[in-house]
């Protein structure tokens, strides 16, 4: 037998391989804790390759115990292997006792929840799967601009996440998962900015002829999602809102500012827009391509700034919207979230941009109790294509600016799972009402 290039102690429960496998399982033999998988994985990226070379104790704190070892013949199939690596090392590790072998057949009244449970951690395994192929297959790209391979591999990575999995969460993942997950976020925003330079410079010839950008917009292939986006988020503003705000701020605007766009356009029609933007060749971009539209440019201002420098300038907004991917961490969103309660004006609204599900390998999430020094409103979880979750919140009036930041008041939020939706004054706003309106001619 050669001696395999990468050795590896995989530890896990009864349970997954005859829910997996079947009650034979992949023909594994259970042998003692010091025996391995012995095998080499010369296609599987760096970054998600533990080499355990001494001992298996380098594992143990990865995997919740009790945990069965086993081991796997180096002549099996490698795709095989690697499969079973995915699933079952880089996969969703469930928070409950049902780990350990059983020593008695299950009692009768438990059937179904045990079933229900099996078919649950089933679900969730194959997506990690499938989540960590199109990781793989992302990380081979030579480039991240938009090409057929790129747009196929993100197309398919988003479609895998839009289901929902009740039962998915950080908490969740194994330590091997969290760090795939954090990478693919940063190449997901890579992507999305490649693709929106792209379309940003393939409009504005189009914009300039024709002295309107509106008409033009349905070019970009994910248009109808920042529709339903901001109808969503104007719908929940509104329901907070005596009256629509004069002025409001969106950080992380990018080269093409689609959300301020149709914001803009369509929902505050008389408000005007800063848009903030850490990149000054984004802010350019954009700036360009907006002032090719006369009637949209005279509401609309770019300023390439850092959203935690942002100061007194946040004072005058009364709305300020945080795009998904300022922040790409629980700690960098809430040094944001600290430096805006301390600047906004009081009663100011905060609109917040996180993901709920396997949409967390998209973008990062925001939980309400990380909006500290604001009143958590309202929490929308979408349950159709429209990737991101929504959070209205306000900073009170009681804090004032400068003064730090309060305790967040989760509890008085409204949390709006799948389709529901709640406003500020007791009454339900459906999600299946929030229909698009007739698009206006050329739009």
């Amino acid at each position: 037998m050669e001696e395999a290039n990468h050795v590896m102690y995989v530890y896990l429960p009864l349970r997954f391989l005859t829910a997996a496998f079947g009650p034979s399982g992949p023909h594994l033999s259970f042998v003692s804790r010091d025996l391995y998988i012995a095998s080499s994985f010369p296609h599987l990226p760096s970054t998600l390759l533990h080499e355990l070379s001494s001992s298996p104790n380098q594992i143990d704190s990865l995997l919740p115990p009790p945990l069965l070892p086993f081991s796997l013949p180096c002549k099996l199939n490698a795709s095989f292997i690697f499969s079973l690596f995915q699933t079952i090392h880089m996969g969703f590790i469930p928070n409950n006792k049902d780990n350990e072998v059983p020593t008695e057949p299950r009692k009768e009244e438990k059937k179904e929840a045990v079933e229900e449970e099996e078919f649950v951690d089933r679900s969730v395994s194959n997506l990690i799967v499938r989540i960590t192929e199109l990781y793989v297959g992302i990380c081979d790209l030579p480039c991240l601009q938009p090409s057929p391979q790129t747009n196929s591999l993100f197309t398919d990575l988003v479609a895998a996440c839009i289901p929902p999995y009740p039962s998915l969460s950080l908490s969740s993942l194994s330590t091997t998962t969290l760090a795939m997950r954090k990478h693919l976020i940063s190449l997901c925003s890579a992507a999305e900015s490649h693709l929106e330079r792209h379309y940003s410079a393939l409009l504005l010839p189009l914009a300039l002829s024709s002295s309107s950008l509106l008409p033009h917009l349905t070019l970009f292939p994910y248009f109808s999602n920042y529709l339903s986006l901001s109808l969503l988020e104007s719908s929940l503003l509104l329901s907070h809102l005596p009256h629509p705000p004069s002025h409001l701020a969106f950080l992380g605007s990018g080269p093409l500012p689609l959300s301020s766009i149709v914001l803009a356009s369509r929902h505050f029609t008389s408000s005007f827009f800063d848009n903030y933007d850490l990149d000054p060749k984004a802010t350019a971009m954009a700036a360009s391509l907006v002032s090719a539209d006369r009637i949209l440019s005279s509401r609309m201002e770019f300023i390439t700034a850092d959203a935690g420098a942002i100061g007194e300038s946040l004072h005058r907004y009364g709305v300020v919207f945080l795009a998904a991917l300022v922040g790409f961490n629980r700690e960098e969103k809430a040094a944001v979230v600290e430096h805006l309660a301390r600047h906004m004006a009081p009663e100011a609204m905060l609109v917040v941009r996180s993901a709920h599900g396997a949409r967390m390998f998209l973008y990062p999430v925001v939980e309400p109790e990380d909006l500290k020094g604001f009143e958590v409103l309202s929490v929308y979880h979408p349950d159709d294509e429209v990737i991101n979750s929504v959070i209205i919140a306000r900073k009170p009036a009681a804090v004032q600016a400068g003064g730090g930041a309060a305790t967040s008041l989760a509890g008085s939020c409204k949390c709006c799972e799948r389709k529901a939706m709640f406003n500020g004054h007791g009454g339900a706003i459906m999600a299946d009402d929030l229909k698009l309106e007739e698009l206006p001619s050329g739009f």
